[in-house]
């Protein structure tokens, strides 16, 4: 094979880009703990028929003809989120996520957005965590299953809290949300946080940016019940 690398910056254009970018995406993703590929069609709903959809910030990566590797982004606020950044088995180590990556920041500091978030799991099989610190990425989610809640006699009794905050992004596939909330009294400080949901079925709803309220379940270390603030 030649360097993958010598036609990464392509954006993304026609309909049958956007396939070969959902295919890209299942297979990178599809050894993930908890990981449920969407069909396209599913998949096309919930990433471009939204408001937030801006084909100018998402990347493909071409080695020929061939599609190799993709990146979806949106503008969030006074930030820029990378959505799904992934590469294809067989050419993966060659530079080509970093690369994407760093059109993606240029892309970003272009329309006077330096700063770029993402969502990962730290135990991702990829080695992604090793890769976004090489890019100059630097962790700033909580990632887990609820943080760690106080010690106290109120804290030890109570199973149900209520917290509020703005949408990050979701995860429809493992049916979780990240949430900049405030914060909660006697059970957590106010954080960026990625927490699973009960009731998926909410999560298509919810755009980032979003305000919310929230049901945390402590015995569950999940959000149980949302209800979007009216604006």
């Amino acid at each position: 094979m030649g360097d993958a690398r010598a036609d990464v910056a392509r954006r993304i254009g026609a309909e049958a880009d956007l396939v070969s970018a959902h295919a890209v995406f299942v297979e990178a993703f599809r050894d993930e703990w908890g990981y449920h590929p969407d069909p396209f069609e599913e998949w096309r709903a919930l990433e471009v028929e939204i408001p937030s959809f801006d084909p100018s910030l998402w990347l493909i990566a071409t080695e020929g003809e061939r599609v190799v590797g993709a990146l979806n982004a949106i503008v969030w606020g006074d930030r820029g989120w990378i959505g799904e950044l992934g590469v294809r088995r067989a050419w993966r180590g060659r530079g080509i996520a970093s690369a994407m990556l760093r059109r993606s920041f240029a892309t970003f500091a272009e329309r006077g957005l330096p700063r770029v978030l993402l969502n990962v799991d730290f135990d991702n099989p990829t080695g992604a965590v090793a890769l976004y610190e090489k890019v100059g990425m630097r962790g700033e989610l909580v990632v887990g299953a609820g943080g760690r809640p106080e010690t106290g006699t109120e804290a030890a009794g109570k199973r149900l809290w209520e917290g509020i905050g703005a949408v990050v992004s979701t995860d429809l596939r493992k049916s979780r949300i990240v949430v900049d909330h405030e914060e909660i009294p006697g059970f957590m400080a106010a954080m960026t946080m990625s927490y699973a949901v009960t009731r998926p079925e909410i999560l298509p709803r919810l755009q980032p940016g979003d305000r919310i309220r929230f049901i945390i379940d402590a015995e569950q270390r999940a959000i149980v019940d949302i209800t979007p603030v009216p604006k």
